[in-house]
């Protein structure tokens, strides 16, 4: 067997490395699609409520103002969006205009906490980490062989 260059290591290393990264992006991409899912439905199941009786009561992470409301949540609700989302400081707040005879007649907004990552990110790391210092040490026990 051919032995392998030290150019061929730090190659294959950066093409590892660069995976990784991608794979750690993906899982946070996913859990701030299943927070926006979890909160699509929570305000689904709201504004069926609301068609029912407007007069309910909600907790303090959820609003609903009034028409006349200008943000750039409504604004771009009024421009077209069939919602408007923000994320800031661990937190994701979602608009959704509640219609009454094909009319805007108020906006509702959800804010929720984001659902960490830290830890399948850690053991995704580790994981990650103990295959790359295996797969190292395979190469340089093999590499030393080969002299």
């Amino acid at each position: 067997m051919k032995k392998i260059s030290w150019k061929v290591y730090i190659s294959l290393s950066l093409i590892y490395l660069l995976s990784c990264f991608g794979l750690i992006n993906l899982i946070g991409q996913n859990s701030l699609k299943l927070d926006q899912q979890r909160i699509t439905a929570e305000a689904n199941q709201i504004l069926q409520e609301i068609s029912t009786d407007s007069s309910l009561r909600f907790p303090d992470n959820i609003v609903i103002q009034p028409e006349k409301t200008s943000n750039s949540a409504t604004k771009a609700i009024q421009n077209g969006a069939s919602y408007f989302q923000t994320s800031s400081q661990g937190k994701l707040t979602m608009t959704f205009p509640i219609n009454e005879d094909g009319k805007i007649r108020s906006y509702l907004s959800i804010t929720e906490t984001i659902t960490s990552t830290h830890f399948s990110t850690t053991l995704s790391l580790l994981v990650l980490t103990l295959l790359f210092l295996s797969s190292l040490t395979f190469l340089l026990l093999h590499s030393r062989k080969l002299k």
